[in-house]
């Protein structure tokens, strides 16, 4: 899974869980709103440190030979 399926698919369920909580159940959304609330943020501030440590692994080892087209391989079989 790549990580920008994981985020999205977290904070959907993250979400989902506050509407839900907050349609079904009203008198708990103040003890468990705010809950929800910092994991949606935990959850974006570890998506978006997971992009910067990934963009530095990139570029710790970056290679520029690896940038050039390859040949045509289509017809190799």
């Amino acid at each position: 899974m790549k990580k920008r399926t994981a985020f999205k698919v977290g904070l959907a369920i993250l979400v989902a869980l506050f509407v839900f909580t907050a349609w079904q159940a009203p008198e708990a959304l103040p003890s468990i709103g705010p809950t929800i609330i910092i994991m949606i943020g935990t959850v974006t501030v570890g998506y978006q440190g997971a992009n910067v440590a990934d963009n530095a692994m990139k570029g710790k080892h970056y290679r520029p030979e690896l940038d050039r087209e390859a040949p045509d391989r289509a017809g190799a079989a």
